[in-house]
């Protein structure tokens, strides 16, 4: 059948419910849809394109799942990562160093595989350096960077309570303060918890430092 929407006439969505249209339906998905007929999952409805009497099309309705784990309570998903090269024997200092070195190289991959990506760092403490945050302004990515509290007496880090500050990319006022602390980065331990517990449980990796 060919020809305009008036030569055609009317168009009827008619919904199949008996249990031969059910069959025809899913048959004309078989035979005519690229990725062929599945069943779909949860409540659906199955509606023929009709006019003139005949068949012209179907649609399919299938609703979400009403409980999805990965859904409802976030997902990880690695997007890139960076291998760290450092040998045995290496003090603190220079683990640390080879942290920031893989920074560097990772954030030059990201930037060539995804040039417009928007995208917001959540970083601690041993980011927060004059050339992360330069490569973060020019690759116009946003950042949020945790710093334990310092005590102003002893000018050392504060470790014995939960308060902390952060440094931001854009400037913080009582209208962004909320949404990017408390939604974006403190999101930053989920984050790591559940990465983590995917390559220990799906990878087999016995230990992650």
């Amino acid at each position: 059948m060919s020809g305009t929407l008036s030569d055609i006439g009317p168009i009827v969505l008619r919904a199949a419910q008996k249990k031969e249209d059910v069959s025809l339906f899913n048959e004309y998905l078989h035979r005519y849809h690229y990725l062929g007929y599945k069943r779909p999952f949860g409540c659906h409805l199955r509606y023929f394109i009709e006019a003139q009497g005949a068949i012209l099309g179907c649609m399919l309705f299938s609703g979400a799942a009403r409980a999805l784990t990965s859904r409802d309570h976030g997902m990880t998903i690695p997007l890139m990562s960076e291998i760290l090269s450092y040998t045995k024997g290496d003090t603190g200092d220079n683990k640390q160093d080879c942290e920031l070195k893989a920074f560097y190289r990772l954030a030059s991959r990201l930037k060539k595989v995804f040039p417009a990506l928007k995208i917001m760092l959540l970083l601690d403490g041993l980011y927060a350096k004059g050339p992360v945050a330069e490569i973060c302004r020019k690759n116009k990515w946003q950042f949020m960077i945790v710093l334990n509290e310092v005590n102003r007496e002893s000018g050392k880090p504060e470790e014995k309570n939960s308060r902390h500050v952060w440094l931001s990319s854009e400037p913080l006022n009582k209208f962004n303060l909320h949404e990017r602390c408390n939604l974006v980065a403190r999101s930053r331990w989920c984050i790591e918890s559940s990465l983590i517990h995917h390559l220990i449980s799906d990878f087999n990796v016995k230990s992650i430092s």
